[in-house]
């Protein structure tokens, strides 16, 4: 019989959680997309109290444990651990996108001003804000910025608006000029954080391990279930536009619309039924860092 490597567990206590409720998890989702399966059991894992919680945690400890044991054991029998398909998806795309990248990295690149009019509020009045803050965490700073910013009028944050607009044209005008080396040229929307990148990996290696853990007959069935989810999460989204309109058109203005248009994508923050406004404010507290304002939302 062939060695056969040890599979990883994952997803914390929760994914312990979820693996033993999964088929009562199902049976209440008879009929919808599969996506609902992991949204009950996020809603029902953050409805348990501590003390609930702790056994699966302790369950999922255990299990690092077995599967450490087990994958010294398979090498020690001869067993060559390779990489899951997440993993090696995520290699090849980031060769493919090597000189994308390296292009992205030159130092003679105009950069992009970020953070929108609240940023050019923060950088304006940081060392007073340090001041205030003298002897707490330096990110009590951009805190205190943030319930500062939202006590101001419009007509008080107007300066700093134009300022980041007068940025935004300086950029774009530099941009015009701009010759990137030999490698390959970004292209459009290609200009991302790296971070935003392997949030992007993170997150669909965490998609694939959930799938992963499903039957024959569930996999049949989120194949057949796929067109009607699109329909039901593109339901959902002309929703929440219509909802959070104004969030939008603010985080456009702040040129942070793409940023909240990551964040809310996720499946952890869909999970957890954020909405566009939670995640806007976060997104501003975190002055457009998309990963910082991540795992403020998470509690990461």
């Amino acid at each position: 019989m062939a060695l056969q490597q040890p599979k990883k567990p994952a997803g914390g206590g929760f994914g312990q959680f979820l693996a033993e409720k999964r088929g009562e998890f199902m049976k209440q989702c008879a009929g919808k997309p599969i996506s609902e399966v992991t949204k009950l059991g996020g809603a029902q894992w953050k409805a348990l109290s501590e003390a609930k919680q702790a056994p699966y945690k302790k369950k999922f400890v255990e299990a690092q444990a077995k599967y450490k044991k087990d994958l010294e054991a398979f090498i020690a029998a001869g067993g060559v651990k390779t990489k899951g398909a997440a993993a090696l998806r995520a290699e090849k795309r980031k060769a493919k996108e090597g000189g994308k990248k390296a292009a992205g990295k030159d130092p003679n690149r105009p950069k992009k001003p970020a953070g929108g009019a609240f940023g050019c509020f923060l950088d304006a009045n940081r060392q007073a804000f340090i001041k205030e803050t003298k002897g707490q965490p330096i990110t009590a700073v951009t805190k205190l910025a943030s319930v500062r910013w939202k006590t101001m009028s419009d007509k008080a944050k107007a300066p700093f608006e134009q300022a980041y607009q007068k940025k935004k044209a300086a950029y774009e005008e530099a941009m015009k000029s701009y010759v990137p080396p030999a490698a390959a040229e970004p292209e459009e929307g290609e200009d991302k954080d790296e971070e935003e990148d392997e949030d992007d990996d993170e997150e669909g290696e965490e998609e694939e391990e959930e799938e992963s853990e499903q039957s024959p007959p569930a996999k049949k069935a989120k194949k057949a279930e796929a067109p009607e989810a699109k329909k039901n999460e593109a339901k959902k989204n002309d929703a929440a536009k219509g909802n959070d309109a104004g969030v939008f058109a603010d985080a456009k203005k702040a040129g942070m619309d793409r940023q909240l248009k990551t964040i809310l994508e996720l499946p952890k923050i869909q999970a957890k039924q954020l909405g566009a406004k939670a995640v806007w404010d976060a997104l501003q507290d975190a002055r457009g860092k998309t990963v910082v304002a991540k795992k403020a939302l998470l509690g990461a």
